[in-house]
């Protein structure tokens, strides 16, 4: 059973609610873009907070569904184990969720013309991270499950059309190296 008082209170559970209601201006019929998404011309042209806004921001409600529910059944195990090796697991945790957005948006940026939005840049940051704990912890299970995690998911998003795979290679990298590096340092 869900304590939601509990969950209320994680970095992860805060983070839900936060892409949540930012969802409800959309539901109003408020244009995405001025929420934030990822535009180039605008981050060109000074608005550099859209590589952030726009890990917040979900263009319908599946897309807002499962970004989140991947959220909710990744984030407890990657805080968890990043709290057992020498973390704050709540502060690696964030720190790996917004490098990874961060990173997941910059490669968008770079390698995409395409509006962006979505969490799943920052999402694929907590595969990475499962990936580097596995890898440098020696956890082969881990690892190998992870693994075919990421494969299927990048699958996926190379057979879909509109999904930003440069988002999600750049979390999964950033998520990866930014873990190592709290790991190893």
């Amino acid at each position: 059973m869900i304590n939601y008082k509990e969950f209320l209170l994680t970095p992860w559970g805060i983070i839900i609610i936060i892409c949540c209601l930012l969802y409800l201006p959309q539901l109003a019929g408020i244009d995405v873009n001025s929420l934030g998404w990822k535009d180039n011309y605008a981050i060109r042209n000074g608005q550099w907070y859209r590589l952030i806004t726009s890990i917040f921001l979900h263009g319908g409600i599946v897309h807002l569904v499962l970004n989140m529910a991947s959220l909710y059944n990744l984030a407890p195990l990657t805080t968890k184990l990043l709290g057992m090796f020498g973390q704050n697991g709540n502060t690696a945790f964030l720190t790996v969720f917004f490098v990874s957005g961060l990173m997941g948006s910059l490669a968008s940026y770079y390698f995409s013309q395409s509006y962006s939005l979505g969490a799943s840049g920052a999402i694929f940051g907590l595969i990475g991270a499962l990936l580097a704990i596995g890898y440098l912890k020696q956890l082969p299970d881990l690892y190998q499950s992870i693994l075919s995690v990421a494969a299927i998911n990048l699958f996926i998003g190379f057979t879909i059309p509109n999904i930003d795979n440069y988002a999600h290679i750049g979390g999964l990298v950033g998520g990866f190296l930014v873990t190592c590096l709290l790991i190893l340092f």
